[in-house]
């Protein structure tokens, strides 16, 4: 039972949404950050990180390691799917590596210096966030001995790419070809 508690209230903290600096329409998209100055893109993504990680460690805290590894997957999916409906879902990948960073923080640590080197070395976001995750599945591999930790990470992988390419795919018609 504590564990159910722990991963629903992980799902209300992820559906709590971020705050956004004045003047700044309240749905917005990722894209719409590349126009705020560099703070206040800074701010909210560390608050994202720290909501992600304040879910795992209370659900850590209320029912033991077994919550916590629960309580990542349902951090994002309150932040991807939020339960508030005026609120605009963003991609979550914030609130994952929040969360990911109380469970594994030194995969976490390693692939952030890979991200910030290789976005020095080729100053292309994609490219470095590719090389980054690249690295966290290599240090997977190398460090991580336990099968939950990988079904966890390739998880949250698959569910926030989906999330991505979904927004891709509606505008795809398909063609038949006429007899």
């Amino acid at each position: 039972m504590n564990v159910v508690c722990a991963c629903l209230l992980a799902y209300l903290i992820g559906s709590i949404p971020p705050l956004r600096p004045p003047k700044m329409p309240f749905h917005t998209s990722d894209a719409a950050f590349h126009t705020l100055p560099i703070k206040n893109v800074l701010a909210i993504y560390f608050l994202d990180l720290g909501k992600g990680a304040l879910a795992v460690i209370t659900a850590w805290l209320m029912a033991g390691v077994v919550a916590a590894h629960f309580a990542v997957i349902f951090v994002v999916l309150g932040e991807v799917y939020p339960c508030f409906p005026s609120y605009h879902s963003r991609n979550g990948w914030a609130v994952a590596a929040g969360a990911l960073l109380v469970i594994s923080p030194i995969l976490i640590l390693i692939s952030l210096c890979v991200y910030l080197l290789s976005l020095l070395l080729t100053r292309t976001f994609g490219l470095s966030f590719a090389i980054a995750l690249l690295a966290f599945l290599i240090g997977l591999v190398l460090f991580a001995a336990q099968i939950y930790l990988w079904v966890l990470v390739i998880g949250l992988v698959g569910m926030l790419s989906i999330k991505r390419l979904k927004h891709y795919f509606q505008h795809v018609t398909i063609r038949r070809w006429k007899r």
